[in-house]
């Protein structure tokens, strides 16, 4: 973190039992090379962990001047650990970093920079990489559907991983799909959305049958409450764009493999299903289930 920078950002880290992740992407936090760009603190929200996560982060807080802990004593679902981060917050520029990430070295710089010349700019959305390999059908599924995102929100913005926006003063309300939540409501402001490329993140997309379709089903049924509460739809939702958008030249590798398309389109299919009918009939839980097969960035 670089001193005489021009625009101070506060960077926010939501963890549940991330002790996998959470120390390397702190360093990838620290070690971020900015210009105009100053990160004056990062806050780190324990919402209830009860693995290593806080002790982790602890010994980073010792190490590193900029470093905080705020421990919730239970769980109480990412968007309350939001909320604490927004309260917390000092700077009008904030990025909020989901814990099982790892930044590139630029990705702070690229993602914020715009809102120096733009003040019309409410929110700015990185690009997700998975790590996953290709030659396996997961990997091939964790691309597949990332790079539709990409594709996608060079057209309409869509937001998820790591997004920095200014600062709203209010709690978010119950949601499932926090970054595109926050995206709703600094719409609802006036303000412009903005998917930057060049600012990368590193996941890793899931690696087990029971991890996509949790993590599918949740993402639907947000977006799905997300049309209901403001109006605001999500650039993902229509799937006859995304068929289009599946001939482009940049996708058309993916076509190639007919037997994994089709079963990527079935897990797909489910996934909004359950998704679906947990919106109409109001199954949601927001302390959702773990995907435990995401974690362990550094190790794929």
């Amino acid at each position: 973190m670089q001193m005489g920078a021009k625009l101070e950002v506060s960077i926010g880290i939501c963890a549940y039992n991330e002790a996998k992740n959470i120390g390397y992407l702190l360093q990838s936090v620290v070690e971020q090379i900015t210009r105009d760009i100053f990160i004056s603190e990062i806050i780190v929200v324990s919402d209830g962990s009860f693995d290593a996560t806080n002790s982790i982060v602890e010994m980073a807080v010792k190490e590193q001047k900029g470093i905080k802990l705020i421990a919730l004593g239970k769980r109480s679902g990412k968007y309350a650990a939001i909320n604490a981060f927004l309260r917390a917050a000092r700077s009008e520029v904030l990025a909020l970093v989901s814990a099982d990430l790892i930044l590139d070295p630029y990705a702070i710089e690229h993602l914020c920079r715009p809102f120096l010349t733009d003040p019309g700019l409410g929110m700015t959305g990185a690009r997700p990489l998975p790590k996953n390999s290709k030659d396996i059908f997961f990997g091939y599924l964790a691309h597949l559907l990332w790079d539709l995102h990409h594709q996608l929100a060079l057209v309409q913005p869509k937001f998820g991983e790591l997004v920095a926006f200014k600062k709203i003063d209010r709690d978010i309300p119950e949601t499932l799909v926090d970054e595109e939540e926050l995206a709703a409501l600094v719409k609802s402001k006036d303000y412009s959305l903005l998917y930057v490329p060049a600012s990368i993140v590193y996941n890793k997309g899931p690696m087990l049958v029971r991890d996509f379709l949790r993590q599918r089903r949740r993402i639907f049924a947000g977006h799905m409450m997300l049309k209901k509460r403001y109006g605001y739809s999500v650039a993902t939702v229509n799937s006859a764009r995304i068929m289009k958008c599946l001939f482009k030249k940049e996708l058309r590798i993916y076509i190639r493999q007919t037997h994994w398309l089709m079963a990527a389109m079935f897990l797909e299919a489910i996934g909004r299903f359950l998704g679906w009918w947990d919106a109409c009939f109001h199954k949601t839980d927001y302390l959702w289930p773990i995907a435990e097969s995401t974690k362990e960035l550094h190790a794929s």
